[in-house]
């Protein structure tokens, strides 16, 4: 078994005390955004959707808000429903692999999709 030198285990300890504090930064930024409205602690990012894509996320989040239990949870919206979309593609990117092309990544990432989905 190959022994750890000082230098390796200063490195992990330094590693460890940066993750320490990063951590202990976002739990006090939270605390102190806690406050603010969810839309102003987001960040914009636009992005381009065909007439098909924003019906459907229509259709889906007025679904959602006449479904939901507690008629005063936040609301859900489109932006909602792309913000759990995309938390779920960072999740499972792995299932995406690889493509040339929009059509090839979805094809891909669906086919992944289907055999977990099971």
């Amino acid at each position: 078994m190959k022994s750890r030198t000082s230098t390796s285990i200063l490195d992990e300890l330094r590693k460890e005390a940066e993750v320490a504090r990063v951590d202990n930064l976002a739990s006090r930024l939270a605390q102190d955004l806690s406050g603010v409205p969810k839309y102003k602690r987001l960040r914009p990012k636009e992005a381009r959707f065909s007439s098909e894509q924003l019906l459907g996320l229509r259709r889906i989040a007025q679904l959602v808000i006449d479904h939901r239990i507690n008629p005063k949870a936040e609301k859900v919206t489109e932006n909602t429903l792309i913000r759990v979309a995309v938390d779920f593609l960072i999740q499972h990117w792995d299932l995406a692999m690889l493509g040339n092309d929009e059509d090839e990544l979805r094809e891909k990432f669906f086919k992944s999709f289907k055999r977990v989905k099971h």
